[in-house]
């Protein structure tokens, strides 16, 4: 399976071409000799990360002419090697991802023809595997990005070299309430932030890590690149193919959202205020602690709320009764740290507002397949403005800016295709900035 468009020197001169070199399916009689080559009946292969996914997901799907299942017993937990890549005009470098996992269902079966049947392998990491085989009693101490390196180790026997889990989290003293590996981590990182952004832990299909990353990390990324969307290519780097290569790697193809902004929604989710309520039951004491939106890290310049925007004839950041939250606390637990929920604290409502501050605006794009652009990497984003005179305002100031990639759709077809979700908490102009342009309606005078 391939789709490789070369030049005389054997270097990609479309950024979408590929190569599948292998697709080895392992059979359950665990040996390294024993594998189906699958490579040349696989008709498509998607593959999905996101940081609030712990594991990556892949699709393959098969068009079988020799009888598959029956003759090789597939059933589920077989081993699958995947490797796909491209050596570029750009670099000139080969790249590829280089995928071990396990199938996890098998389905989507269908005989369109006597001669020939489909189906879908869904395949992920062993590690998820190895999630559903342990539950977690024992207790746990100290940082909690350690406690969480620990549970990918000991537990999941994810590799120390493909773990890039950040230990500077906060610490705290516990016992996990019988929880599943991943479900432990979930539940540790509530309570685990750096500079008050909150974590996220995700696997990456670009380099096969597992990672633990702040909020303030990936903010504070360099830009990866600066991609556009506009409705044409540059005449004058036609005929120089590395120039065009370049060209349409950096082009948005497609451009699409849901929006769904709503600053209903993000008074009641905490995101300009809040209000925790502890109660110590070792002391019987209570306690309230108030967020008032104040954001010291974003992606752009402008915050994505203004003193202007009031309700009962106050700023809506004055409001923080909007979301409530409410904890009991142990001081007397341990002697000398703090148990788990004594990490709740002040940041943890920043955190938690910066989190809902991330859906600011959310979009889909369509870009050619980049095997150097990574989840949960900064990208630059320049929108065309719509309308006829783009010579004006050459860019939609409210939809540009600096944007995290929170989820990565890799598709293997005829092309490879990136569908990124890109996400922004904030803008590149101030939102009292009201521009003019010229033949706009308006409708106040």
């Amino acid at each position: 399976m391939a789709n490789t468009t070369n030049s005389e020197l054997t270097h990609a001169i479309r950024p979408n071409s590929y190569t599948v070199e292998k697709v080895h399916l392992f059979t359950n009689l665990n040996s390294d000799e024993q594998f189906i080559d699958l490579t040349f009946v696989t008709q498509s292969i998607i593959i999905t990360e996101g940081i609030s996914q712990m594991g990556i997901d892949l699709q393959l799907t098969i068009g079988d002419a020799l009888g598959l299942l029956e003759g090789f017993k597939i059933m589920g937990n077989e081993k699958v090697l995947i490797l796909i890549s491209r050596t570029d005009i750009e670099s000139g470098e080969k790249k590829q991802y280089e995928l071990n996992l396990r199938i996890a269902n098998i389905g989507s079966y269908s005989r369109m023809k006597n001669t020939l049947q489909t189906f879908v392998l869904t395949c992920v990491s062993d590690y998820v595997y190895h999630n559903n085989l342990i539950t977690l009693t024992n207790s746990f101490e100290g940082s909690v990005g350690a406690s969480i390196k620990n549970i990918c180790e000991t537990q999941l026997k994810i590799n120390s070299d493909d773990l890039e889990i950040n230990t500077e989290t906060g610490n705290a003293n516990g016992v996990y309430p019988r929880l599943k590996p991943l479900s432990a981590i979930k539940w540790l990182m509530v309570n685990a932030t750096e500079n008050k952004t909150p974590f996220f832990f995700y696997q990456r299909v670009a380099d096969n890590k597992v990672v633990l990353e702040s909020y303030k990390n990936m903010v504070e990324k360099e830009s990866f690149d600066t991609y556009s969307y506009f409705p044409y290519f540059s005449q004058k780097v036609s005929v120089d193919l590395k120039a065009r290569y370049i060209e349409e790697r950096k082009k948005i193809t497609a451009l699409s959202s849901d929006l769904d902004i709503s600053q209903l929604k993000s008074i009641a989710d905490g995101a300009y205020g809040s209000t925790l309520h502890t109660v110590d039951i070792a002391t019987k004491e209570y306690d309230k602690v108030e967020f008032k939106y104040k954001r010291d890290i974003k992606l752009n310049d402008n915050d994505s709320l203004s003193d202007n925007m009031k309700l009962m004839d106050r700023p809506i950041k004055e409001f923080a009764q909007g979301k409530n939250i409410f904890v009991s606390l142990n001081s007397l637990a341990f002697d000398d740290q703090d148990n788990y929920s004594g990490l709740v604290g002040q940041g943890y409502l920043e955190a938690q507002s910066y989190i809902k501050n991330l859906n600011t605006v959310t979009l889909d794009i369509n870009i050619a397949g980049d095997f150097s652009l990574k989840l949960g990497d900064k990208i630059t984003v320049n929108i065309n403005r719509p309308g006829s005179d783009s010579n004006e305002i050459a860019f939609d100031q409210y939809l540009s800016g600096d944007y995290i990639i929170t989820k990565i759709q890799h598709e293997f077809r005829k092309k490879y295709v990136m569908k990124l979700t890109i996400q922004k908490d904030s803008f590149i102009e101030s939102i009292d900035d009201i521009i003019e342009i010229k033949d706009r309606p308006k409708v106040v005078v």
